[in-house]
């Protein structure tokens, strides 16, 4: 299984040799159920920028992604 999110303001990302426009990021699923976080060029490619979450901590990390929306709304 493999999809992207990409979004609509273009961010950077710093990879190997150094740092580069960021649309996006692809996250396949691989085969030792770790999600694999890649980030997209600004051209849409694949970056080599990788950052591999265990299956099971994903739905830790929703949780906390959730929690940092909420408080940056509640500031506004």
């Amino acid at each position: 299984m493999q999809d992207t999110v990409r979004w609509d303001r273009t961010t950077n990302f710093t990879g190997r040799n150094g740092y580069f426009k960021c649309s996006g990021v692809e996250y396949p699923l691989d085969h030792n159920k770790v999600v694999l976080l890649s980030a997209l060029t600004g051209r849409g490619e694949v970056a080599r920028c990788d950052i591999e979450i265990p299956l099971e901590a994903v739905p830790a990390l929703i949780a906390k992604l959730q929690a940092l929306i909420h408080a940056v709304e509640v500031v506004r």
